[in-house]
């Protein structure tokens, strides 16, 4: 679940998505503007993004690793079509287009290497453009489940937890928690209209 504002927190990340669903191919398409301010004592020269609809991509990720720990085999057999992912990842921080990769044994924990350091108390806007492929919701409850259902949850990139000047870089593992701080987001979704009045879309 997204998390809301807390009372008396002063510095929130505010993201601001705009979300397209194409129900043939069964993506969102997504546009997704990040404020970001520096709340820790130190200078920040990289930042890390959690990207958890990827840990669905492949049978080696922490969240396949799981599944295999718990003699659940259905992910891990199924075909590749179905499992999802994030693709076409664009980035742009101040204007300034980043190159980025993702952790060697955490595919679903993005590390962007910052062109200006970022200095304690200062703001920074990073610009995502990026295609979800949604998994097929029968590994986990999540994603989707017809051609008219969809049931979403923790699919959109987000900054990792900063805490006590160090990154907090937890993969998804499907545990119903969540690793980020509170912050807003502002959500638009563009569905087409004959399967908003037909479907069951929940959205977190």
């Amino acid at each position: 679940m997204f998390p809301f504002q807390l009372m008396g927190q002063q510095t929130i990340t505010d993201h601001d998505i705009d979300v397209k669903l194409i129900v043939s191919e069964k993506t969102l398409e997504v546009s997704q503007l990040i404020q970001f301010t520096n709340t820790s004592s130190i200078v920040l020269k990289e930042l890390y993004l959690n990207d958890w609809s990827h840990a669905y991509s492949s049978s080696k990720s922490p969240l396949a690793q799981r599944f295999a720990e718990e003699f659940d085999r259905s992910f891990y057999l199924g075909a590749k079509t179905k499992r999802g992912s994030t693709n076409q990842l664009n980035i742009i921080v101040d204007d300034n287009k980043i190159e980025w990769n993702r952790l060697k044994d955490q595919i679903d924990i993005v590390e962007i290497k910052l062109v200006s350091e970022l200095k304690p108390g200062e703001q920074t806007t990073i610009e995502l453009d990026y295609k979800i492929v949604l998994p097929n919701a029968r590994y986990t409850g999540y994603g989707k489940i017809s051609d008219t259902d969809y049931y979403l949850k923790n699919c959109f990139i987000h900054i990792a937890p900063l805490i006590n000047n160090q990154w907090i870089k937890n993969s998804n593992l499907d545990l119903e928690e969540i690793s980020t701080l509170p912050a807003n987001f502002s959500i638009e979704w563009d569905i087409p209209a004959d399967l908003f009045v037909n479907s069951n879309l929940t959205k977190w």
